[in-house]
């Protein structure tokens, strides 16, 4: 073929193509990474460390359960009407802390202070009164913070037990030792400082009422513990785990 016939041709397919795309000859990307630089990926991406939070294994953790507690409390219950002075009490409560909920059951006990001239005062010694029941709590701000404004309010089944200073007579028995139940309920303020993880300490202003049966367990007709109205303070410590 002589250079003539090469011309030819030539022009011959430049009228062919003439007014059409270029055939696409480029291979398309493939955007994601192939087997083998998969396997490096997977064999050198950082791996959580056993300190890292996971919750796949802890199932306190994926039920929002934060805190095992424990709470040392102690306070001063100031009377608001005219039959006491006050209570000085002590409480020990257990429960369970979500990121901002909480739930504690109580154990507990304090002594009335008969006010001087009321008939109780005259009929019996100073009454302890224990407790048992449930608190609930609301923490305003994260578990992990130093300063953890909350609320809460509680219920309480009571008992309370008084040694009389003279017999008194039931059903042709004389009476020394009575006991008597009743229900309480309580809500209060309060500010806690928790400096770590494990500890922290707070104070807390609270306002609550105590009510007794009208019957004593000795069938006594109670006409000595009317309600226990009240406001005061509590402060304590608490532990975490």
């Amino acid at each position: 073929m002589n250079a003539s016939s090469v011309l030819i041709v030539a022009a011959c397919l430049a009228t062919q193509y003439s007014g059409h795309a270029a055939p696409d000859i480029v291979a398309p990307l493939n955007t994601g990474p192939g087997p083998i630089a998969r396997s490096f990926l997977v064999a050198y991406s950082p791996q959580p460390s056993a300190g890292d939070e996971t919750h796949d294994d802890d199932p306190l953790k994926a039920r929002n359960i934060e805190d095992f507690t424990a709470h040392f409390t102690g306070g001063y219950l100031r009377s608001l009407n005219n039959h006491y002075n006050g209570m000085v009490e002590g409480d020990l409560s257990l429960g369970l802390a979500a990121k901002h909920f909480a739930i504690n059951v109580v154990v507990g006990a304090g002594m009335l202070d008969l006010k001087r001239g009321t008939l109780a005062q005259a009929e019996a010694h100073d009454p302890v009164v224990m407790k048992l029941g449930l608190s609930f709590e609301y923490v305003f701000t994260k578990r992990n913070v130093l300063l953890q404004p909350y609320v809460n309010a509680g219920v309480d089944g009571l008992c309370l037990a008084t040694d009389y200073r003279q017999d008194r007579i039931s059903g042709g028995d004389r009476v020394r030792f009575d006991y008597l139940g009743g229900v309480g309920y309580h809500g209060s303020v309060g500010l806690a400082l928790r400096p770590n993880q494990n500890f922290a300490v707070f104070g807390e202003m609270t306002a609550g009422s105590m009510e007794f049966a009208n019957v004593t367990a000795r069938e006594l007709d109670n006409d000595l513990f009317n309600t226990f109205t009240y406001v005061g303070i509590r402060g304590g410590v608490k532990l975490m785990w």
